[in-house]
């Protein structure tokens, strides 16, 4: 089995004590009420923490931090692929003394596996033997899943280090409260690297019409500086596609006057064909007002 805490668990994770948590907005204030009738608000301050994260790692990174908020000094938040845990983040400390599993079975890891198939939270204990997080990390923990569509896509452990503060039922609410809106947030910064996986993609199509890599486009301010009045008109007209006796017809000039242009154009963008002088040209990139003839 592999180990996976032993792989460098401080520097994947958010790296020793996590420290205060981040406030955002307002500042938070940990000492809230503990009546039933608060716990929608102490929830909701929780998750104002993840508000606009910039991606997925970034979020992830904020989640224990949020957590512990809500009245915990020990979170561990992990990724679940199937079976397997794969812890990303901590607030307090990184358990160290925790074994490494690839799969949360019901005889290595009994609480887990019982969270796994009733997609509901379990309290451990500090009486039980069975602990998939050492007693040395926290006496007693709350394990709340994730679950995304019916499919368990995290675990959260949170607790206490102090013996006396052992997690109540109002506590177990709670957690499980957050970890159904966390739901939505995961949810969201998956949407966001999408976003930015599908510009980036554009921007290396577009790449192979002259891009960012030294091509027309980027050395488009300059060669439209050096191009005419005529050479511009010329251009546009090519971009609004129109041929080259369209373009000699609108300019009342002769069709090979027209292809001294466009060659003269091309030379300058340093563009190999008329349609990547087109697409370098289009570009939203400042060049100089062409002068309108008629």
């Amino acid at each position: 089995m592999a180990r996976l805490l032993d792989v460098d668990f401080p520097a994947r994770l958010a790296g020793g004590d996590a420290g205060p948590p981040r406030p955002c907005g307002r500042e938070i204030v940990r000492e809230l009420p503990t009546g039933t009738s608060d716990v929608v608000g102490r929830v909701r301050r929780a998750l104002v923490m993840l508000r606009d994260p910039g991606s997925t790692t970034d979020l992830v990174r904020r989640i224990p931090a949020a957590v512990a908020t809500l009245g915990f000094d020990r979170v561990v938040y992990a990724r679940l692929s199937r079976t397997r845990w794969e812890p990303a983040a901590v607030f307090g400390r990184p358990p160290e003394e925790a074994p490494g599993v690839e799969a949360l079975t019901a005889e290595r890891c009994p609480a887990e596996h019982l969270v796994l198939e009733q997609l509901s939270p379990v309290v451990v204990d500090a009486t039980r033997a069975d602990r998939l997080l050492p007693l040395s990390w926290c006496p007693s923990y709350i394990v709340t899943p994730i679950v995304d569509r019916g499919v368990v896509v995290g675990l959260l452990h949170a607790g206490n280090l102090d013996p006396a503060r052992t997690p109540a039922a109002l506590d177990t609410e709670i957690l499980w409260t957050f970890a159904e809106a966390l739901v939505s947030c995961l949810a969201a910064a998956r949407a966001v690297d999408a976003l930015r996986d599908l510009v980036t993609r554009m921007t290396e199509v577009a790449g192979g019409f002259g891009g960012t890599d030294g091509g027309p486009a980027a050395r488009l301010p300059e060669a439209a500086a050096s191009m005419t009045a005529r050479e511009r008109e010329v251009l546009e007209l090519m971009a609004a596609g129109q041929t080259n006796g369209q373009i000699a017809r609108r300019l009342v000039i002769t069709e090979g006057t027209v292809k001294s242009h466009v060659k003269r154009i091309m030379r300058k963008l340093h563009a190999a064909n008329r349609a990547e002088a087109v697409a370098a040209w289009i570009r939203p990139v400042e060049r100089a007002p062409v002068v309108e003839r008629l």
